[in-house]
C-alpha cells in the first residue's frame, strides 16, 4: 500500500506544480484563480503545495480557467 500512496503523492505534487506554473506564466494571482474556481486563496495554495487533494471536478474547472485540457495535468513533465 505504501508504494501506491507514494505514487499518488507524486501525482498530487505534479498537479500542484502545474497549477502553480500555469498561474504564474499567465500572470494570474492566487486571488483571481480562487475566485474563478470558487474556492479560497488558501485552498489554491494547498492544491499547489499538494497539501490537499483536488477533486476531478475542481481540476476540470481549473483546467478550463487555465486554458488547458485536463489531460495536461496527468502528463509527465
Amino acid at each position: 500500500m505504501k508504494h501506491i500512496d507514494d505514487q499518488l503523492d507524486k501525482i498530487d505534487k505534479l498537479i500542484g506544480k502545474k497549477i502553480y506554473s500555469l498561474r504564474m506564466d499567465g500572470g494570474i494571482s492566487r486571488s483571481d484563480l480562487a475566485k474563478k474556481a470558487g474556492v479560497s486563496q488558501q485552498q489554491i495554495a494547498k492544491y499547489e503545495d499538494a497539501t490537499n487533494k483536488i477533486s476531478a471536478s475542481r481540476l476540470a474547472l481549473l483546467a478550463k480557467v487555465l486554458n488547458k485540457d485536463i489531460s495536461y495535468f496527468y502528463e509527465s513533465s
